[in-house]
């Protein structure tokens, strides 16, 4: 037990330090942006399996910057769920709506290092499932902060903040973290085909329920499209059973406007 709190303190040190990959990470929020009036629009398919139930997860994002440092977004997702003796078809889930602000930016030749803040309330429009993005059945407000470098080498970003729910669930912390590696030349327009290696933890203070997570994914970008493909699998998972989740594969993609 002692050296799980040591590993998870020791990743989420580094997550608070960490920070941005040549396109966007696949699962990890990032503090580059497109620049004044430009946005994205993201949708991805999920699959997971959950306490002998299989959901699918298909959420719809609009991202779009007001401003250079200023960024406005909704996620709206939807999900269906398959057991043994249930069998529930898309349906919308907990809505999101976001806001990011960059605070610093530090360009040089080749590089650039930047950083912001998030905020984000999640409504409990979903099903009561109490299964993340499904229904929570409950009011989520998170405040966090990102950081992001990135070369023409390879980019890392991070990400640390805290979630808070309205009721029923026990508050956490939570990280982020992903290393990116461009394998051909940067090129214009962009025709580009990224490794990311990203990592999550989750650490609940009052019961002292813990999780990390790694996940290994591939990401084809070219002119304003990504196409990415993800997999996930827990490390350590010491949390609510609700809150767990077995291998998750993400296929997806975005487009920028």
């Amino acid at each position: 037990m002692k050296n799980q709190h040591y590993i998870l303190l020791v990743i989420m040190s580094l997550f608070a330090f960490s920070a941005m990959a040549q396109g966007p990470p696949i699962r990890t929020d990032k503090p580059i942006m497109l620049g004044a009036n430009k946005g994205t629009i993201r949708t991805y398919y999920q699959y997971f399996k959950h306490a002998d139930n299989h959901y699918h997860i298909v959420p719809l994002m609009f991202e779009y910057n007001v401003k250079s440092n200023l960024e406005l977004g909704i996620e709206i997702p939807f999900a269906s769920v398959t057991g043994f003796d249930r069998r529930e078809g898309m349906k919308p889930g907990d809505i999101m709506l976001k806001a990011k602000y960059q605070f610093l930016r530090k360009d040089k030749m080749g590089q650039t290092f930047r950083m912001a803040v998030k905020a984000s309330e999640m409504f409990p429009t979903g099903r009561p499932s109490e299964v993340p993005h499904v229904g929570m059945g409950a009011f989520q407000t998170y405040v966090g902060a990102l950081a992001g470098f990135e070369s023409l080498k390879y980019g890392i970003v991070g990400e640390l903040g805290y979630n808070h729910f309205s009721e029923i669930h026990p508050n956490y912390l939570e990280s982020r973290m992903s290393f990116g590696i461009p394998l051909k030349k940067p090129v214009y327009p962009v025709n580009q085909v990224t490794l990311y290696f990203e990592y999550e933890a989750r650490w609940m203070p009052t019961t002292d329920d813990h999780a990390v997570y790694a996940a290994q994914g591939i990401q084809f970008a070219f002119r304003s499209y990504t196409i990415d493909l993800s997999l996930q699998v827990p490390l350590v998972e010491k949390v609510p059973v609700h809150f767990t989740r077995d291998i998750a594969v993400l296929i997806g993609g975005r487009f920028i406007l």
